[in-house]
């Protein structure tokens, strides 16, 4: 499923001093299948909806950073290549699992032939 954390909130200058601003900057992690312009949109519509509730204050978004998610091919040559070396090395038949945090693999994809995380 996808993911979305409040990963740094600032604000103030003092614990005595009630804060003029506070900033919030998120993470939303996309899985594969989704639309970025969709996500995107989704998260403008919660803060437009927050500023329409709270009139008084000012919200604002600031700038999205999309990166490339890749999903790898279950039935890959290479993927059955490297699953039957490692069962060779360990003794132990490995299986593919899913993985959602980000890798420099994203960075790759658009030049490699397939993309694989290990």
């Amino acid at each position: 499923p996808a993911s979305i954390n409040v990963g740094v909130i600032e604000g103030g200058v003092s614990a005595n001093v009630v804060a003029d601003a506070c900033t919030i900057r998120v993470d939303r992690r996309m899985v594969p299948g989704e639309d970025p312009q969709a996500v995107i949109a989704e998260l403008e519509q919660i803060v437009a909806a927050r500023q329409a509730a709270d009139p008084e204050r000012t919200y604002t978004v600031g700038e999205y950073l999309v990166s490339n998610w890749f999903q790898s091919d279950a039935d890959s040559e290479l993927l059955r290549r490297f699953l039957r070396i490692s069962a060779e090395a360990t003794g132990t038949p490995p299986a593919p699992v899913g993985y959602l945090p980000g890798s420099d693999a994203k960075h790759l994809v658009d030049v490699a032939r397939q993309g694989m995380v290990v």
